[in-house]
This record gives structure tokens, C-alpha cells and sequence, in this order.
């Protein structure tokens, strides 16, 4: 059977890889036996010796010794929460109030307090984004509503680290990542809504969701396990090492789920039939980083995931069969401080991915292969520059080569036709360039575009960048944006080659990039513990990829044709008003016309609110978290004609979550081998509502579950 390592990859960027990884390991791995003896790994703070802490050994802590502080002494500083450095907006750190984009943040101290188990968990709790779920292995991320019915997530882009997770042959297939990323491992997700295809590239379309990881400071190890309803089990580790200049870290993650039951209706029957749906996957990830010296700093990252779900073919039944989807994601980068004014970083990242159609047998046979093998290889080696050549001034210049190949093959059977991508191998070229001004105090002044070559055939394309942030008064801020973004055509639109008889969308050699372009305004507040924002976004996207039209027989290919305009509002707001208490809230709505006549065409509901609250006693070493999600009714008329309405209605509904974390340790002073004793908790959609969305992959039927019924959790964490 064909694997992940099997790809069809040339010599050369093989070998560049293996050099890049050896060079690495020999430099890396020399260093960490050559250090002292003496280096000692450091103590963990106890609650009376970080009270006794002044603010300026305060503030030598690092990220994750002060959300190890949030959760003994609690959060009594907003500080904390938002003013965490990010990287996302600029490639560079700064303050979210500072960054030329519309950022939301949530902090691994978020996650475990509102009980996320996956991204997809998490990704839900964020202002602006949805994770649409077609009871399959077809989990869609939207920004702003932005979903117009594909089977893949390709206007957004993920980034592991500040590093893409891109493959060329679907732009966007995310479930296997959504599913078993090791969210334990997880220092904060940050989340750009809007265009950042200028600093990014392709697919930062609609938005762009950076993980970073946590990085070792001390010897740590945190082992988890839960499970409960719906045959759903869960285990995860994280930990870190650090010897010297060397840091290490490392999480995984187990999920199963083998028995959530639904009863709906299909296209083809009347009667309701009872379908079980499943799904399991493993993921894991490693970070290095070796500094040396503060001018020098080395990493590598390396990302394996692997998901199993079910899937269910032109209808909705019995399994027909399961998926083996797999991700292979590695980073190598080298940072260099040159001089005061000049840093720059070289890095090579590849991804590999492979999705195999596999028949189930019988539950105690390994499954066969089916369907078809779908594999890409893509390789990106990206130089960027950080120059501050006066002051009050900040350029970023850069350039990148991104390497893909592909194909998707298929087994014949007897009298069947199908469509295939043959072998592709391409160079996509990039150049950017981004400059911020501050000429005075209060205000910033931003400019930046990028230069693609997709094809030698074809004209370049440029998409520019321009904003200004004006300090209004020590509290309130206003961001002025503008962006376009694009996303370059993925091979199973351009390449697809269908055989006679075989229905479907031939692919087009000539297609143009998507492109979109958004006006952003945000007003921000922050004062003492208390900050909110408030946002109107205006977005506008042309030459959208879609089927054509049929013409004497032939099969449609797919057109640049399509246009949707959308509109909205965003409010976010946190606040701490007591050391024990937080709360956090938010709520989006947008509207949309798709093909300049349907209105509200998406498949994401207008109105999406969520709102937090979270106690704190850290002498009982308690810890509850509320969250309720509230997504509004979606226009059931939506769906093409002929759509058959056999199952209930879409209609709004709340999705309520309660997460109980409880360590005994510091209740008791009971510990096992040392570590302390976490018992978790948890009740997800408490109000056991009935969650219909629209069946927005095929459209054949008119609603699917949207999420299972009240569920039950319980588990034990042990951190040593």
C-alpha cells in the first residue's frame, strides 16, 4: 500500500532537506553534551514565592511561567491577557493593540479553563471563526462567513509557528489537523481575520490562524486522559527539556470516537434511519531550538498527524468507507541579527500529504484500499529581512520558492471511469515587502504588496497593503485597513483530467487566482482590567473558481465566474473585575450577497455570539469555566433547487460547555510520584440542544447534524 514517504519528489530537494535536518541535528545534539554538569533544571515557582516576586523578576518570566502564575494566583492584571506579543500581523513581535491587523488571541490558560480538546474546539471559541461539520470527514473553517459550499478550507491558512501547512493539491483539506492536533502542546492560537496574502501568500485569503507552540524553559511532563459519551476517548502529553543553549519540546494526542448515533432521513428513503458515525487519529510535535548566542538562533519543528473518520458517499447512510488522511509538516529556520538595524531568517518548510480511500470490511478486518490515492509534496525555502534603517521605521523584505508536486491515482475496476491528477510538478515565485512609519507617537502608518509568478506564461500578479493606527488617547485606538489576498488555483481545479462518461469538472490550465479585497475599521479600548473592540469589515471577492456551463456534451470545466460581497460587524470584549473572576465575550454578524443575487448564500449563520466566564480559586486549586456558543437560524432556502427537505428545519440553537478542573494537589497536598493529582470534569452541549445545520458539501438534503447531544466527560491530568 502506498505511504507518506512515497511521494514522487526529485533528488535535489531531498537532499536539501536530509543535509539541512543533518547539519542541524550533528550542531545541535554536539552542543547539548558539551555543556556542564552544572546546568540544573529550575524549580517550579510556589505560590508564596512568586507573591514575594518584585515586577522586575516579574517580567524575566517567560510565557509559560506566567500562565503557570495565572493558575496559582489568578488573574489580577489584564497585562496578561492583552498584551501578549504576537508575530502573526507583521512576521515581527508586537502588541495586538500595535499590529496592523484585526487579531484575537486565546491563551493555553483559555483552553484548559473552557475545556477544548481538539482545534476544531478551540478555533470555535474565537471571535469570527466557525467550524462547519458535515457528519464526514469534510470539516470546513470559516472567517467572516466566508464559505461558499467547497468541500476544503483553501481561504484560510494555517501556520504552525509562523510557518504555512500548504498543500497544493486541495489548498485546504484541514480536517486531519482540526481533529488530532496536540492542542496540549499549544502555547496561544492567534487569529488575523481579514487579507494576509501580502506577508503569506496564497489561501491567507479570509483569514489566517498561527498555532505557537510552547517552548521548553524548564524539564516538564504533563500526561491526560478523558473520555465519556459518544464512545469519545482522548489522550494527550506535553513536556520540555532544555540543557544549556538546547530547548526541546513535545506533545501528542489520541482521539476516538466510536458511537455517535444520529437518526435523520436520506434523499433516497422516507423512513428515519439510525447512522453511527466514527472517528480516530493520533498527532504529534516536536520543536527544537538552539540559541547559542543572542544573536543567533536556531529551530526545527516537525508536525505527524493521522485521522480516520468515516465517510458516506452520494448518500447519506451506512459507511461506504473510511479515510486514512495524513500530514507530514517540517520546518528548519535560521535567524541572524547582523547588525542593530538588520536581522534575517532563512527557512525551508515542506508538507506531505496523503488521503486514501479505504473500504471497511468488517470491524475486526483491516480496511482495503478503494478509491482513489491522493498525494502532494510541497517545499517552500523563504528569506526575509527586518531592517530598521531610521528610526520610528520598520521594513520586512522577502522572497520565496514554493515547490509542489502531485497526483492522484486510482485503481481501475472493471467498466468504472473516474477523474485523476496526473503527476504535476510547478514553481511558484514570491516576493515581498512591508514597511511600517511612526512619525509621530500616536499614529502608524502602514504600506506593503506582493509579487507572485504562478505561471511563465502569465502576467504576474501584486496584492498591496495599506493602514494607519492612531493612538486617539491612552485608551482608545483606531486601525484603518485595507488588503487584498488572493488564492492561486489548486491542482484538482486546474489539472483534474475526467475520462468519457464521467460526470464531474475538468480542470482549466487557464484560470486566474481569486482575489479579494477588505476595508477594515477597529476601534479599540483598553483600560485597567477591561478591554473591548469593535469592528466593521466590508469585503469584496472576484474571479471566484467555479463549475461553467455545459456545452454540446462535453463536461463543464471549472471558470473564473463566481462573486460574493460580504459586510459586517465584530465586538470582543475581556474583562478581569476581580482576581478570581474573568469573562470573555464576543459577537459577529455579517451578511452576503453569492452571484450578485442570492442573498445570505453561505452556509455560516448571520449572527454567532459567544460568552465566557471562568472562577479561579487557586488555594483550592480550583477552576470552572462556562462557555455558551449561540449561532442564529440560516435561511433554509439556501440549498440549489431539487434539494429534498427531510430532516428538521435549520433553527438557532445555544451550545453550552462546563469545565470543572480541579487539582488536588494543592487542595490536599496529594501527589502521585511528585506530580500533581488534575481531575477534569465536563458537560458539552448542556441544554442538550437539537444543532441542525445546512448540508453544505452536497446539497442534496437539506439539514445534517451540526453536533451531538449532551455529553458527559471525565478524565485525570498528572504534571510533573
Amino acid at each position: 500500500m502506498t505511504t507518506i514517504f512515497s511521494y514522487q519528489t526529485s533528488s535535489r530537494c531531498r537532499a536539501i532537506l536530509c543535509a539541512i535536518v543533518l547539519l542541524f541535528t550533528f550542531t545541535a545534539f554536539t552542543d547539548i553534551f558539551a555543556q556542564d554538569a552544572s546546568h540544573k533544571n529550575k524549580k517550579k515557582l510556589t505560590r508564596s514565592e512568586i507573591l514575594r516576586m518584585n515586577i522586575e523578576s516579574l517580567r524575566d518570566l517567560s510565557l509559560e511561567e506566567l500562565t503557570d502564575l495565572a493558575d496559582i494566583v489568578g488573574v489580577s492584571s489584564i497585562e496578561e491577557l492583552f498584551d501578549l506579543v504576537i508575530t502573526t500581523a507583521s512576521k515581527s513581535e508586537e502588541k495586538i493593540i500595535d499590529a496592523p491587523g484585526v487579531v484575537s488571541v486565546l491563551t493555553a490558560r483559555e483552553i484548559r479553563l473552557f475545556g477544548a480538546q481538539t482545534l476544531k474546539d478551540a478555533l470555535n471559541y474565537m471571535t469570527g471563526a466557525a467550524v462547519l461539520v458535515s457528519f464526514s470527514n469534510r470539516n470546513g473553517i470559516s472567517i467572516r462567513g466566508d464559505q461558499q459550499g467547497t468541500l476544503y478550507s483553501n481561504h484560510v491558512l494555517i501556520m504552525i509557528d509562523g510557518r504555512p501547512v500548504r498543500e497544493s493539491l486541495y489548498g485546504g483539506a484541514y480536517s486531519a489537523i482540526l481533529a488530532t492536533f496536540p492542542l496540549a502542546g499549544v502555547e496561544r492560537i492567534e487569529l488575523i481575520r481579514g487579507p494576509g496574502s501580502v506577508l503569506y501568500g496564497t489561501g491567507a485569503y479570509s483569514g489566517v490562524v498561527n498555532i505557537i507552540m510552547k517552548k521548553a524553559t524548564k524539564s516538564a511532563l504533563n500526561l491526560s486522559a478523558n473520555g465519556g459519551s459518544f464512545g469519545t476517548a482522548v489522550a494527550a502529553l506535553d513536556g520540555g527539556v532544555s540543557a544549556g543553549d538546547v530547548y526541546i519540546s513535545g506533545s501528542a494526542q489520541y482521539l476516538n470516537q466510536n458511537d455517535w448515533k444520529q437518526t435523520l432521513q436520506t434523499e433516497t428513503t422516507r423512513n428515519d434511519t439510525t447512522i453511527t458515525y466514527r472517528q480516530n487519529g493520533i498527532g504529534a510535535n516536536v520543536g527544537l531550538q538552539y540559541s547559542p548566542s543572542a544573536e543567533n538562533n536556531l529551530t526545527a519543528n516537525l508536525t505527524w498527524m493521522r485521522y480516520n473518520p468515516d465517510i458516506y458517499g452520494g448518500e447519506i447512510r451506512l459507511p461506504l468507507a473510511m479515510i486514512r488522511e495524513t500530514y507530514l509538516n517540517a520546518d528548519v529556520g535560521y535567524t541572524r541579527q547582523i547588525t542593530d538595524a538588520w536581522k534575517t531568517s532563512l527557512n525551508f518548510t515542506a508538507t506531505w500529504y496523503e488521503n486514501i480511500d479505504a473500504r471497511q470490511q468488517q470491524p475486526s478486518q483491516p480496511p482495503l484500499q478503494l478509491g482513489p490515492t491522493r498525494q502532494s509534496s510541497d517545499y517552500v525555502i523563504e528569506l526575509t529581512n527586518y531592517i530598521k534603517p531610521l528610526r520610528g521605521l520598520n521594513v520586512i523584505v522577502g522572497g520565496l520558492a514554493n515547490v509542489q508536486n502531485g497526483s492522484v491515482t486510482q485503481q481501475r475496476p472493471m467498466n468504472v471511469t473516474f477523474a485523476s491528477v496526473p503527476y504535476y510538478e510547478r514553481t511558484w515565485w514570491s516576493a515581498y515587502a512591508q514597511a511600517d512609519y511612526t512619525p509621530i507617537e500616536q499614529l502608524k502608518l502602514i504600506a506593503g504588496a506582493q509579487f507572485n509568478a504562478f505561471d511563465p506564461g502569465r502576467p504576474p500578479s501584486v496584492v498591496p497593503r495599506l493602514g494607519a493606527l492612531w493612538s486617539i488617547t491612552n485608551d482608545f485606538t483606531l486601525k484603518l485597513l485595507y488588503g487584498q489576498a488572493f488564492r492561486a488555483p489548486r491542482a484538482t481545479e486546474s489539472d483534474v483530467l475526467l475520462e468519457p462518461n464521467t460526470p464531474g469538472l475538468q480542470g482549466n490550465r487557464e484560470l486566474k487566482p481569486e482575489n479579494v479585497s477588505t476595508f477594515d475599521a477597529e476601534l479599540l479600548y483598553k483600560h485597567d482590567n477591561f478591554q473591548a473592540s469593535l469592528v466593521y469589515f466590508n469585503s469584496i471577492q472576484r474571479d471566484i473558481i467555479t463549475a461553467g456551463l455545459r456545452t454540446m456534451g462535453m463536461n463543464p470545466r471549472f471558470v473564473n465566474a463566481d462573486s460574493y460581497r460580504s459586510q459586517g460587524i465584530e465586538f470582543e470584549t475581556k474583562y478581569v473585575p476581580l482576581e478570581p473572576l474573568y469573562f470573555t465575550g464576543s459577537l459577529s454578524y455579517q451578511t452576503n450577497i453569492f452571484r450578485e443575487r442570492i442573498t445570505d448564500g453561505s452556509p455560516v449563520p448571520n449572527w454567532i455570539a459567544r460568552l465566557g466566564a471562568g472562577y479561579t480559586n487557586a488555594d483550592a486549586g480550583l477552576s470552572v469555566g462556562i462557555m455558551n456558543i449561540f449561532y442564529s437560524k440560516v435561511d433554509n432556502g439556501v440549498p440549489t433547487p431539487g434539494v429534498r427537505f427531510v430532516n428538521p428545519r435549520t433553527e438557532a440553537y445555544n451550545l453550552l460547555s462546563v469545565n470543572i478542573n480541579w487539582d488536588i494537589t494543592d487542595a490536599f497536598d496529594w501527589t502521585i510520584a511528585g506530580a500533581h493529582i488534575i481531575l477534569t470534569a465536563r458537560v458539552e452541549n448542556a441544554l442538550d440542544a437539537a444543532a441542525w445545520q445546512l448540508e453544505w458539501v452536497r446539497r442534496n438534503i437539506n439539514s445534517l447534524p451540526a453536533a451531538p447531544g449532551r455529553g458527559f466527560y471525565g478524565g485525570l491530568t498528572l504534571r510533573f
